[in-house]
């Protein structure tokens, strides 16, 4: 897999957070879960069932996503850097995490 998109979505019939990761290409969920809470936990815990599931097949080389706080993307310093335990998680796994432009869902999913 070259890329894969990860958000989050709130299911407010069973008021879960889900989680999903969908690969660029196919379009097909390759991870996700659903908790109580969005946070950064969770979406480690995502990141980690992907790498179980798929990691020895076809590693993930880039992660879309939008500046949510869950990614700890909302603290971005002046020069476009920001830092977050989800982003050194990513990283040390060989992902390149990217950013969607601001108000511009379209990025994030086609």
């Amino acid at each position: 897999m070259s890329a894969a998109h990860i958000d989050w979505h709130e299911n407010p019939l069973l008021g879960l957070q889900v989680c999903a990761i969908l690969d660029d290409s196919s379009r097909m969920i390759i991870a996700g879960g659903e908790y109580v809470h969005c946070n950064t936990e969770n979406t480690i815990t995502v990141i980690d069932e992907l790498v179980r599931e798929y990691w020895d097949i076809c590693p993930l080389r880039e992660l879309i996503m939008d500046h949510g706080s869950e990614f700890g993307a909302h603290r971005i310093n002046k020069d476009g850097s920001w830092d977050s335990d989800f982003k050194r998680c990513i990283e040390e796994l060989g992902i390149k995490p990217i950013l969607a432009r601001v108000r511009h869902p379209q990025t994030n999913g086609k």
